[in-house]
């Protein structure tokens, strides 16, 4: 299990701390609230070589991601090429400039898989057991990785679809099997 880089959360408004638990909003301010990290605590173990030394996900900076321990969902998500874009840098005149090619991402081909699976991990740290519910835009990537998800509930609203039926839908579409 990884080790604990962060034991709050602050808010991005007035600096206030909260435990790390499933909060999103300063009761004061109404300001996010984001995971306050121990930087010195990540800089004494995270180096380049245990870096390159990890898989090819975004799981290899899992020591600056939000989850207490090892991720759960999304072990294939991230680590997308970067295309040398030339005319763009001609025409904003910069030497060199890239672009992210998040269409290959997986399991959806969104850079919205890589916020579904540290959410679903993170779920899963907080709601031992419990059920996730998802809708909108993200019930479709949430349904993507249920099947590697595991909460005994994953609800989701997609166009209409009831909760139950949709996860399973896109369960079943990806071969996951529904949880």
């Amino acid at each position: 299990m990884a080790r604990k880089f962060f034991s709050k959360l602050k808010c991005r408004e007035c600096g206030r701390t909260y435990p790390a638990q499933a909060l999103h909003v300063c009761e004061f301010d109404f300001g996010p609230l984001e995971a306050d990290y121990d930087y010195e605590a990540i800089g004494s173990v995270l180096t380049r070589k245990l870096i390159e030394s990890r898989s090819d996900s975004m799981w290899r900076y899992r020591e600056l991601l939000p989850i207490e321990g090892d991720p759960t969902v999304g072990k294939q998500v991230g680590f997308t090429p970067l295309v040398k874009a030339d005319r763009l840098a001609k025409a904003i005149g910069v030497k060199a400039c890239y672009v992210k090619n998040d269409t290959v991402n997986h399991p959806t081909l969104s850079f919205k898989d890589r916020v579904v699976a540290v959410a679903l991990s993170r779920a899963r740290e907080l709601i031992q057991g419990g059920g996730v519910c998802l809708d909108g835009k993200f019930s479709k990537l949430g349904g993507s990785e249920c099947g590697q998800c595991g909460p005994r509930k994953l609800g989701a609203d997609s166009g209409g679809l009831g909760a139950k039926q949709s996860a399973e839908q896109y369960c079943l579409r990806n071969e996951c099997g529904g949880n």
